[in-house]
């Protein structure tokens, strides 16, 4: 729990405190967190492991599920 804490809060700090990282090729730091997350509980045998394809269905799958739930 601790190691997905400090990646996150970690990441938004750097995020909100350097303005240079589009220069270093970090253009999504969102998506850069999510990703180092992935990654480590990969590391740590975390299953199922990260697939892109089968993570972008999972998240377009859970939006459309809570934006039928959000009153409008």
């Amino acid at each position: 729990m601790f190691g997905l804490w400090s990646l996150t809060y970690g990441g938004m700090m750097i995020d909100s405190t350097s303005p240079g990282l589009g220069k270093v090729g970090v253009r999504d730091i969102l998506a850069a967190i999510r990703r180092n997350c992935n990654a480590m509980m990969d590391g740590d045998g975390w299953t199922p492991l990260y697939h892109a394809a089968s993570y972008r269905k999972l998240v377009t799958r859970v939006r459309a599920t809570l934006l039928r739930q959000i009153p409008t």
